[in-house]
């Protein structure tokens, strides 16, 4: 009868998978990845600079140290008193910084016009005319002097000759004689003033060239010394500049020196991942083995009570007949 019983006893379905315990389950589960996964990758790194360790401070917190060889460790000290004096040093040289507007008291203004007040005037058409007549008479007299004497012996010449000819004062003969000389002697005399005249002009000419190049050498020299003092002005001005940049000079290059220390890294290594067990997974896969099992256990008891049925007609029927 028992048999029976259970035959007809309906089989228990599998309980419905539970979601929060299977997600509680699974984020446990990663989280306990995650601890072993950090835990696996923090190696201790030792180097000839140093070393970098990891302590478990529990709760999930790690202290990382990083210890300095002792070369290493001395460069450090060193640089920390090196440091500190370049920084006072450096606050001194801060305060020697001229912050305001170059001043630029005391230097001269740049000279752009050339004072001419010092030339020589430009000479005239009648500044010379004193020296060029001297020159003309000096020259006129010095040449008449010489032909001068020389016509008057011809002069006397020419008379005695006449007379000696018998050609008498008065006559034709004698005037057209004299003429003649007359004019040759004139032409001299003309010739002499016009050469006179010529060397009055080289005079002036020398004369005007003479004050000319003067004052052009004074203008160059003027040039000159404007030009000086507009160079001095450009130095005076660098100078203060080279001044005033000194400070801020010393201050850069007080900022760049110091030694360097190496300070220990953790080396790069291979990571190490830790995949999570797929709890989800496992919970799905046993409640389809469950529900799997209750089919079968149904299929089966269907199959029993069909069988019974179908005996059952078989046996009411033979009473029948």
């Amino acid at each position: 009868m028992s048999f029976i019983k259970n035959m007809f006893s309906t089989p228990t379905p599998p309980p419905a998978p539970n979601a929060g315990a299977i997600a509680a389950a699974q984020g446990a589960a990663n989280e306990d990845v995650a601890r072993t996964t950090a835990r696996l990758n923090r190696a201790d790194t030792y180097t000839p600079f140093g070393s970098v360790t990891f302590t478990d401070q529990g709760d999930d917190k790690y202290r990382i140290d990083q210890t300095l060889s002792p070369n290493q460790q001395a460069i450090s000290d060193q640089q920390e008193s090196l440091g500190l004096g370049m920084g006072n040093l450096a606050n001194a040289r801060l305060g020697q910084i001229d912050q305001g507007a170059l001043n630029y008291g005391g230097i001269q203004d740049f000279q752009q016009n050339m004072d001419r007040s010092g030339l020589a005037a430009i000479p005239g058409a009648s500044d010379f005319d004193a020296a060029r007549q001297s020159a003309e008479d000096a020259a006129f007299n010095n040449v008449w002097g010489r032909l001068g004497t020389q016509f008057a012996d011809e002069e006397s010449s020419l008379s005695n000759d006449l007379a000696n000819r018998g050609i008498t004062m008065g006559s034709d003969a004698y005037g057209r004689e004299f003429d003649r000389f007359n004019q040759r002697k004139n032409d001299a005399r003309t010739q002499a003033a016009y050469g006179a005249i010529g060397e009055g002009r080289q005079a002036f000419n020398n004369l005007f060239a003479n004050q000319m190049q003067a004052r052009q050498q004074q203008a160059a020299e003027l040039g000159g010394d404007l030009q000086l003092a507009n160079l001095g002005r450009q130095q005076a001005i660098q100078d203060r500049m080279t001044l005033r940049a000194q400070p801020m000079n010393e201050l850069a290059a007080i900022l760049q020196g110091s030694p360097a220390v190496n300070v220990p890294q953790q080396q790069p290594m291979a990571g190490v991942n830790v995949a999570a067990p797929n709890i989800l997974g496992a919970q799905s896969l046993a409640s389809n083995v469950a529900s799997n099992q209750f089919n079968q256990q149904m299929g089966q008891q269907n199959a029993a009570i069909g069988a019974l049925g179908s005996l059952g007609a078989a046996r009411m029927y033979k009473g029948f007949g």
